[in-house]
């Protein structure tokens, strides 16, 4: 008597095993696709921050370099001196800044993906995870039909 019902729940048994060795290679997979987009996002943050250090560094240059201006400006008014390249080299180093933090935050937010692979794997798993455990025929069934509208 005993021999059917063995039989039967050890096709069960391997379904279950196989289920559950399916289900932690899927969550390898997904763990490994989560630390490679976490990688890719924090060297595309640490190529932008570089960037954007630059271009602080070459304002906060501008800053002396103005003072200097202004102050040799009043000691020689509209001589030719050195005062003409210090004066020149303010707004080209400040222009040069701001074109290299506008283009390193434009590449930043064209190529950014952050984590949007691994979601959307993941929302894919949460669907087929509960088309296979049955909620989702519940949730429709359970749902008014909107195109049906009032009963007379």
């Amino acid at each position: 008597m005993s021999q059917p019902s063995d039989s039967l729940f050890s096709g069960v048994a391997a379904q279950a095993d196989r289920l559950r060795h399916d289900f932690s290679e899927m969550l390898a997979a997904r763990l490994e696709l989560a630390r490679l987009e976490a990688t890719a996002a924090a060297r595309q943050t640490a190529r932008c921050a570089v960037a954007l250090a630059v271009a602080t560094l070459l304002l906060v240059s501008i800053l002396p370099i103005a003072v200097a201006t202004l102050a040799l400006a009043g000691a020689n008014y509209f001589a030719q001196s050195p005062i003409a390249w210090l004066a020149g080299s303010v707004p080209i180093l400040g222009a040069l800044a701001a074109f290299i933090a506008w283009l390193s935050l434009r590449h930043y937010r064209r190529h950014f993906t952050g984590m949007r692979d691994t979601l959307a794997e993941l929302r894919e798993d949460l669907v087929w995870l509960q088309e296979w455990s049955g909620q989702a025929d519940r949730a429709d069934a359970a749902a008014p039909d909107a195109d049906a509208g009032p009963s007379a």
